[in-house]
């Protein structure tokens, strides 16, 4: 898939993978030093064959919600550099927000899960907690939280033009503190899905896991698990920590999933063992 000038098109989901990442960069510089057209169009056809990839999963799954498609498009379009000017909140960026295909997927574990209750660890533009409520029957709750009191206005809105908008309960805070203050509540889930500061996702973990946090037959969702690589490219990330925190747990079975920026699924060991 080529652009009219002979370019291959730039972004989409896969701007993630480093591999896709790496093509563009040797891609734009054989443009810029004029190496053997050969080699470019061979270069620009592989770097074609990863965007019809994500066009051909995007058009298969299945069409999203009026309101979800608006959320969408708001995120994507907004200039999300004006509010932080304006000291109404921090770095936000549309690379932030879950998107169709994983927030459809999320969809599909909600409710082959028969899940009622779902922690939601990351609001941003609030497509992933509006997904998942879409989801639940009429009694579930979506609890989604965030630190940004101007997300909460913007999102609270739209939630309640839709009928889903009752299921959902926003908390502004860090994610670490409300989770330990449910946990104190003695709330359960039996779905939490985690998409907020990739540094804390192994202090994420262990309150989920140590505080009870997870329902009975629960499952957790951590998003980002590769993180654009670094998981698997460079020593000592976050993202890798955590990966490597399960991966050492005897409480727990997991499935890494390559779907967008990687989904790392995680159960209790004896409720996945027959």
């Amino acid at each position: 898939m080529m652009s009219e000038k002979g370019s291959p098109p730039k972004g989409g989901p896969q701007r993630r993978d480093p591999v896709y990442r790496k093509m563009r960069e040797v891609y734009d510089l054989a443009k810029e030093k004029n190496i053997d057209e050969t080699i470019t169009k061979e270069l620009g056809e592989a770097i074609g064959i990863a965007e019809r990839r994500e066009l051909y999963i995007d058009k298969h799954c299945s069409v999203e919600s009026d309101t979800l498609r608006e959320i969408r498009i708001f995120t994507q379009q907004k200039d999300w550099t004006e509010p932080e000017k304006q000291g109404l909140c921090g770095r936000l960026a549309p690379g932030m927000m879950t998107g169709k295909v994983e927030g459809e997927l999320l969809k599909f574990l909600v409710s082959m899960q028969q899940a009622k209750r779902i922690l939601d660890v990351g609001m941003f533009t609030g497509y992933s907690a509006l997904a998942m409520a879409e989801a639940i029957p009429p009694e579930g709750v979506v609890i989604t939280c965030d630190t940004e009191q101007y997300l909460e206005q913007i999102n609270r809105k739209k939630f309640d033009e839709t009928p889903h908008g009752q299921k959902i309960d926003i908390r502004i805070g860090h994610a670490k503190d409300t989770m330990l203050s449910l946990a104190d509540e003695g709330q359960k889930f039996d779905f939490i899905f985690v998409d907020a500061n990739k540094d804390s996702y192994v202090d994420y973990y262990n309150v989920i896991m140590d505080q009870g946090l997870l329902a009975a037959n629960g499952t957790i969702a951590f998003d980002n698990a590769f993180r654009g690589g670094t998981s698997y490219l460079t020593e000592g990330s976050p993202t890798d920590a955590l990966n490597r925190l399960v991966e050492k747990d005897p409480r727990v079975r997991r499935v890494l999933v390559p779907i967008r920026d990687g989904l790392l699924l995680v159960r209790r060991a004896e409720e996945t063992l027959v």
